[in-house]
């Protein structure tokens, strides 16, 4: 065969660093090998010279030895092996290399070429608090419990929260179409409660369903909270597939926000030597795919994610991407109204606390710890 063409190819370049576990000797030959692994996975010795040989497969920008067997590597790829499309985007970042033992992406850099056929979140953090009339104030976020209640025990705690002034209820990631409170039956009674709050309160607080499921049903799913009135939607998309909220992002016809949930994502970025950091996965890949909102672990919470990944996470929901929107930090997991004044300091107002079990042993007046919670917010 002639693998010897031109393919008339831009010299954008999308660009990923990785750190690399191993000695420098040893890090510099796999470098080379996740060039050609994500691009053209083809023996570079049956190529003659050209375009493929020497132009689609990626190019080994920089080993440098940072720590004892920990090098930092950055290599770039052509955008056109992407397509233009994030699932290629994420398959050229680490497709197959996800395989490879001791390989883990740090960040990425998409050129604007690339960066423009993606919308990135909708809303974000500046259309989040213009929604919600919360011009510089942290947000409030409750998680709606527990998994067995029916649909009106659901709605009567959806009303209680809004009266509390809970600027966002989001149902807990369990809860999905199960016999004890259906999907349509519960989502509509749910809003309904919002909206009743609302009108008591003058908030605008969001009720926000957990929409994951069959992926034949979701965006139908979607719409119909949309139509009987929820606020947004929040998505599990290591269950329903990251693509999904991007195109759910960008589909005018829904237009509300949406809200990142971790669950099933923790081996993406738990071990220190593989996967993922905690900025990338947490922090860039949802807002590139249209997120609003990042749900993760706080540090000192049950699933104890690092102070130094949180910090990761923080930083990358709003570095510089383009036209891309910066998004909402959401730590939860563990949150208690004693922790608040800590957490305050290393987030600063641009988060979102996401409060679900610790709001119920406050004491058993649920409007009332959740006003308790929106004061301790405010005051410190």
């Amino acid at each position: 065969m002639n693998f010897d063409k031109s393919l008339n190819l831009s010299g954008d370049l999308l660009t990923v660093t990785y750190s690399i576990f191993c000695s420098h000797e040893d890090a510099v030959t796999q470098a080379k090998e996740i060039s050609v692994e994500n691009t053209i996975e083809f023996p570079l010795d049956l190529l003659p010279e050209g375009d493929i040989k020497n132009h689609l497969t990626g190019k080994v920008l920089e080993v440098e030895e940072i720590g004892p067997s920990h090098n930092r590597v950055v290599i770039s790829y052509p955008v056109e092996t992407t397509a233009d499309e994030f699932i290629y985007v994420l398959n050229v970042m680490f497709g197959n290399v996800s395989m490879m033992r001791n390989v883990k992406v740090e960040s990425f850099d998409l050129p604007p070429v690339l960066l423009q056929h993606f919308k990135g979140p909708r809303f974000g953090r500046i259309g989040l608090r213009k929604l919600l009339n919360a011009a510089t104030r942290p947000m409030l976020c409750a998680a709606l419990k527990p998994l067995g209640s029916s649909p009106k025990e659901f709605a009567d705690i959806i009303r209680l929260m809004g009266l509390g002034g809970i600027d966002i209820v989001k149902e807990d990631h369990n809860i999905g179409n199960q016999k004890f409170a259906r999907f349509k039956d519960r989502v509509k009674a749910c809003a309904e409660a919002m909206q009743e709050a609302n009108q008591k309160t003058g908030f605008k607080s969001l009720y926000i369903p957990n929409i994951s499921g069959p992926v034949t049903e979701v965006l139908e799913r979607a719409l119909y909270a949309k139509e009987v009135g929820a606020g947004g939607v929040m998505v599990i998309p290591g269950l329903v597939g990251l693509d999904f909220i991007r195109v759910l992002s960008d589909d005018d016809s829904f237009g509300l926000p949406i809200l990142h949930h971790p669950a099933f994502h923790g081996t993406y970025v738990h071990n220190p030597i593989q996967g993922f950091s905690f900025g990338c996965w947490y922090g860039q890949i949802p807002r590139l795919v249209g997120s609003d909102v990042t749900i993760f672990p706080n540090y000192g919470g049950r699933f104890s994610y690092p102070r130094e990944g949180v910090q990761q996470i923080i930083d990358q929901t709003k570095a510089p991407m383009g036209h891309i929107r910066s998004i909402f930090p959401a730590p939860g997991g563990g949150m208690t109204f004693e922790n608040i004044p800590d957490i305050l300091k290393v987030y600063g107002r641009d988060v979102m606390f996401l409060m679900g079990g610790g709001l119920f042993r406050n004491g058993p007046d649920l409007t009332e710890n959740c006003r308790k919670f929106r004061e301790l917010v405010e005051r410190v």
